[in-house]
């Protein structure tokens, strides 16, 4: 099912999965439209963030590989991951070409100001991406 919150699957090293409501914008913002991203395209995003420490791949308890993994370190050396799932329901059964929910991890308890403040950063640099892709396409 697409867009499926999935409660039990564990990230090794870290808390989670967490779904704060900020993570609804963001889901909406990557997947809700039907712009495409790619790695590439994250690192540049995230080089235009505090904290942003790179992308990588990732593996959940329930055996799912994310499309990526957008890692953060806060002020006290937390992490923070912002797992991204693939693309892949071409029929937007849900309204979003997500497989499942982008997901949450974090490596200490008390996270919710920390990871406000990385979402709504992604969402700003996500934005002006979307921006200049839309302007390039109508050049």
């Amino acid at each position: 099912m697409s867009n499926e919150k999935k409660l039990g699957a564990g990230l090794l090293g870290y808390l989670g999965p967490f779904f704060p409501p900020c993570i609804e914008k963001l889901q909406h913002a990557f997947y809700g439209k039907r712009l495409n991203f790619s790695g590439s395209i994250l690192e540049d995003l995230g080089r235009g963030i505090p904290g942003f420490i790179g992308i990588s791949r990732a593996i959940t308890t329930d055996d799912y590989a994310w499309f990526w993994s957008m890692n953060f370190k806060t002020g006290n050396d937390s992490k923070i991951a912002v797992l991204l799932p693939w693309g892949q329901d071409f029929d937007r059964t849900s309204g979003t070409s997500a497989d499942r929910h982008i997901a949450l991890y974090v490596d200490y308890v008390n996270y919710e100001n920390a990871v406000e403040n990385i979402i709504h950063q992604i969402l700003a640099v996500h934005a002006a991406w979307v921006d200049r892709v839309l302007l390039a396409s109508k050049a």
